[in-house]
C-alpha cells in the first residue's frame, strides 16, 4: 500500500502500530524523535507519519508545520493518551 512513518518514543506502541499497519501491507519505518521524522520526510519516500503528540524533543503542533514546510500534502495521523482540550486545540490550532 504505502510507507508510513511512525514517531513514537514509546516501543510498545511502535511494535503495536508496525504490527497493524503491516497487517495492512504498509511498510512501516520506525523512529522516536521529531528531528527524525524531519529527516526521513527530506530523504522521500514516505507516504503518511503517524506520531505521538508529545515526542521527546518536540510536540506534534510544532512538528506538523516543520513536516508540511518539506512536503505540504503530507498525511499526519496524531495519537496520544493525553485526553485534554488543550492538547488537542493545540494540535488542531497550531499544528496547522
Amino acid at each position: 500500500m504505502g510507507r508510513v512513518l511512525i514517531a513514537d518514543g514509546d516501543r510498545e506502541m511502535q511494535d503495536l502500530l508496525a504490527h497493524a499497519l503491516s497487517q495492512a501491507d504498509c511498510q512501516v519505518e520506525l523512529v522516536a524523535r521529531g528531528e527524525e521524522v524531519l529527516e526521513e520526510i527530506a530523504k522521500g519516500g514516505i507516504d503518511a507519519v503517524v506520531t505521538e503528540v508529545h515526542l521527546t524533543d518536540m510536540p506534534a503542533w510544532r512538528l506538523i508545520p516543520k513536516v508540511h514546510q518539506v512536503d505540504p500534502y503530507m498525511p499526519i495521523i496524531a495519537i496520544t493518551a493525553d485526553d485534554s482540550w488543550e492538547t488537542s486545540r493545540r494540535v488542531r490550532v497550531e499544528g496547522g
